[in-house]
């Protein structure tokens, strides 16, 4: 469990010296909380504000609790941001899946501002639409992190039109046919009754 530190400061503002030891002890993994000396400081009638240690200017009532010593705290190393430039990271889809790799892009506060994808990664977003090779082109829906539909908008010049094995058709005379399609390839056309 988290221990609590209560800093006691003179007057109502803190002095610099005593910001200098709150940002010390801030830097801690302690709750610190930061009271004026000089007014009532009781939780309660008498009780008072539970606390681990105390520090600063403490006042008589919390006498009998250990104070912290400041001065017997580590400098601390300058903190390492958790990313770096050009660090290769994994995206992910919102349920963790369908990782890819990427580098990191980080600005100069250490801000991590975004992540360049490989060149052969893209991304689609849900109602995309992507050109087809030979004319129309495909729209996605997408849920759970994951393309679960696509629909083929066959190009505005009546030409092109994508189908997959037992489609029907109906031709221009209003005969059906059911397509049979075997490795992209059609292998026979049968007239609906």
């Amino acid at each position: 469990m988290t221990k609590r530190i209560l800093y006691f400061v003179v007057e109502t503002v803190a002095t610099e010296a005593e910001i200098a030891e709150i940002d010390k002890l801030n830097e801690t993994r302690f709750i610190v909380n930061v009271l004026n000396a000089s007014e009532d400081i009781r939780y309660g009638v008498g009780r008072r504000i539970p606390c681990d240690f105390v520090a600063g200017t403490v006042p008589e009532s919390y006498s009998d609790i250990p104070v912290f010593d400041i001065g017997s705290l580590p400098e601390l190393p300058e903190p390492t941001p958790p990313i770096i430039d050009g660090q290769i990271v994994h995206v992910r889809n919102y349920v963790g899946a369908d990782s890819h790799q990427g580098s990191a892009v980080v600005a100069e506060d250490d801000t991590l501002t975004g992540v360049n994808l490989g060149n052969t990664t893209a991304m689609v977003d849900g109602n995309d639409k992507l050109a087809v090779e030979g004319g129309g082109e495909v729209s996605f829906t997408i849920t759970g992190g994951a393309i679960t539909k696509t629909v083929y908008t066959p190009a505005a010049d009546g030409l092109s039109l994508l189908v997959r094995n037992g489609d029907t058709l109906t031709l221009k005379n209003g005969k059906k046919v059911k397509l049979k399609i075997a490795h992209g390839v059609i292998t026979d056309i049968t007239q609906c009754p």
